[in-house]
Formats: structure tokens, sequence, C-alpha cells
């Protein structure tokens, strides 16, 4: 999606449309193509019924919270395995541009008893990620968090996790 940054509003609304109604599309990557809030509400208010799509794909774009509030109807619905969200923002903050703790809570709990296998979030400005403590993500077998700042309390709830009782959870880094 090289030229992505380059797509109006209605090829964003388009986009999210085909792809809800594709039933054979597994995987999108939608890397470095200038995904912002505005654009996450155009892209997901029509993907929300997409039933196909395994693997989504979001790097180095500029989106925060309000697009991932436009993107929890999605994931609600979802049946994904793997969810990547790397190196979004440029400040430890969180704010309407940058993903944060905050937009790391919606995913996980918007993923909440879902058979969702991998979450990565590495280089996202996350410093909480207590929400994993809060909601079961039974099948989750890989949670990558590189270059987040969970601190002493993020290692002790891995650690929780690691010792729950039918935990998954093979590979937390």
């Amino acid at each position: 999606m090289y030229d992505a940054e380059l797509f109006i509003d209605l090829a964003w609304k388009l986009l999210g449309r085909y792809i809800a109604n594709n039933t054979h599309l597994r995987q999108v990557w939608m890397n470095g193509c200038n995904l912002t809030n505005q654009r996450m509400s155009l892209l997901f208010g029509m993907l929300i019924n997409s039933s196909s799509l395994k693997k989504l794909e979001m790097r180095n774009n500029p989106f925060g919270i309000n697009g991932m509030r436009c993107m929890v109807p999605f994931l609600n619905n979802s049946n994904l395995d793997s969810l990547r969200i790397t190196g979004n923002g440029a400040s430890m903050e969180c704010n309407v541009n940058n993903f944060c703790s905050e937009c790391f809570d919606l995913v996980v709990s918007s993923l909440h008893d879902k058979t969702t296998q991998e979450l990565w979030f590495m280089k996202c400005r996350i410093r909480d990620i207590s929400s994993l403590g809060r909601y079961t993500l039974p099948n989750l077998q890989k949670l990558y968090l590189d270059g987040n700042r969970i601190g002493t309390k993020g290692c002790i709830i891995l650690s929780d996790l690691l010792q729950k009782e039918g935990s998954t959870l093979d590979s937390p880094i």
C-alpha cells in the first residue's frame, strides 16, 4: 500500500468495504500509509463485518486513541489470529496521534475471549499493560512489547500470565 497516503476519503471507505466483502482475503498490511485517526474512522467504519481477515498489520502510522476507538467495533466482530501495531506515534505521551497504553487497553478489551494468537505492539509508547490481567485472551501465544516502557509492574503482569493455569503464552517479549 505504498501510494495509500494519497488516498482521498472515498478511497479509504471503498477499501474498507472491499476488504469486508471479500471472503477469501486473509491478511492486510497497512504499513507507513499515513493512516490517521480520520482515515481509521473511514476505513473501519466500513470494515466492521469483515469475516475472513486473519492477520492485520499497521506499522508506522500516525493514529492514536481516536483511531483506535473507530477500530473497536471491527475488533469486537473479528476473528483475527494476529494483530501487529508497531512504531506508531513519535512521543511518549498519550495523545490523539500516538498509540499508547489507553489504545492497548482498548485492543485487549475488544479481543477479550477471542481466538487471537499473536499481538505485536513494538515501539508504541505503552507504559501500562494491566488490561492483560483484567481480560482473557485464551489463545494468546505470542505477545511482543519491545521498545515500550512497561516497567516492573508490567513484568509482574507478564509473569502472572505465564503462570496462569491454561496459559498458552510462550513468547512474551
